[in-house]
């Protein structure tokens, strides 16, 4: 239901083999470990603590960027063993994979296969190309004796319900000669999304809250700077919600409504996005902001939003909204009841035959 802004797992995989051994490691045997518990490689200890499905929704630029796919989210605590300070430069932005330099995720063999095998089938690394993901380090930090960090590591999702993969931390991060290989047990479980709220739920977004009031199928009342007043040619999906200032100063409330190009409100009925509805130039929808209003504390605004028409088999919608229209910054998502209906003709619409059988 998200945006597709394209997690691209472009990484190219470059098979090092024995390239990537330095002078004299030749009988050398990587370490190798079950996630949770260390694995000793060079001067560093690292350890998988965990891993999730995620749906990334991110900050870009004071701008929200949603992914339509999930990634494998891999969680790596870095410890540095050695008594030296070490160096850890983060590899997120690396477009091409080596086991060298980044690390590297991979079916499992078996425990009878020789590992690192020379042939892998290989999973495919993730980098963003907007947003920065929360847990991921971004710039090059100095670890002392005995200091840890943590770190976040993107792959697609793999095709098995339930695989062997081996995650392969490279020598370029432990000041090695081999990667340390970490068995993961994976298993898919639903991948988490962001919040889903429920209709008539007053939900902090920024300084403002919403709370989304209903969603109906109607024929809208307008305004037109030359025609005057009439009414919407076909219904529309209306979803009318109510911004608050629960604080003690007053916020600025932009709703963009028609404006080409803004980040707006969104309808999702099922895996559908419905097309927002944007008035000509010289019309207005009645009862509805126009422009930016400043909402004093304490105070509120009722606006409404306009949407093509759901099918029928839908009984609920998806309302999104962009909490950057009033002062935050992320997306609001409310699970709307909905139910199809063929909504009465104004009276301004009827012809005097129809009036007549009312």
């Amino acid at each position: 239901m998200t945006n597709a802004f394209g997690i691209r797992a472009t990484r190219v995989l470059l098979l090092l083999a024995a390239a990537i051994l330095m002078a004299g490691a030749a009988c050398e045997k990587p370490a190798v470990g079950q996630m949770g518990e260390p694995v000793v490689s060079g001067d560093v200890a690292f350890s998988v603590t965990g891993y999730d499905l995620l749906y990334l929704e991110l900050d870009s630029a004071g701008k929200t960027v949603s992914y339509s796919e999930p990634v494998l989210s891999l969680k790596v605590k870095i410890t540095n063993k050695g008594e030296a300070a070490l160096t850890y430069s983060p590899t997120h932005q690396t477009q091409a994979m080596s086991e060298a330099t980044t690390p590297l995720l991979y079916a499992d063999p078996g425990a009878e296969a020789t590992l690192p095998p020379a042939t892998k089938e290989t999973i495919g690394g993730v980098y963003l190309e907007k947003g920065r993901l929360p847990g991921q380090v971004s710039q090059t930090k100095v670890l002392q004796n005995g200091e840890s960090l943590e770190d976040v590591f993107l792959f697609k999702v793999p095709h098995e319900k339930s695989a062997a993969l081996i995650l392969s931390m490279p020598p370029s991060m432990s000041h090695g000669n081999l990667p340390a290989l970490i068995r993961v047990p994976y298993q898919y479980k639903e991948p988490k999304g962001p919040l889903v709220h429920k209709a008539g739920d007053v939900i902090q977004a920024g300084p403002a809250s919403l709370k989304v009031d209903s969603a109906e199928v109607a024929y809208i009342e307008t305004t037109h700077s030359i025609e005057g007043k009439g009414y919407s040619s076909t219904p529309w999906l209306k979803v009318t919600y109510t911004v608050s200032n629960p604080g003690d100063k007053p916020i600025k409330y932009t709703p963009e409504h028609d404006v080409e190009g803004g980040e707006g409100a969104a309808v999702y009925a099922g895996n559908v996005t419905k097309k927002r509805v944007k008035l000509s130039a010289n019309a207005s929808a009645v009862g509805r902001t126009t422009g930016s209003v400043t909402i004093e504390p304490g105070k509120s605004v009722t606006d409404f939003e306009l949407f093509e028409i759901p099918d029928k088999e839908n009984d609920s919608i998806i309302f999104e909204y962009p909490a950057a229209r009033m002062g935050g910054s992320g997306l609001v998502r409310v699970s709307v009841p909905y139910t199809h209906s063929e909504p009465q003709l104004p009276k301004e619409m009827q012809k005097p035959d129809d009036k007549k059988e009312k």
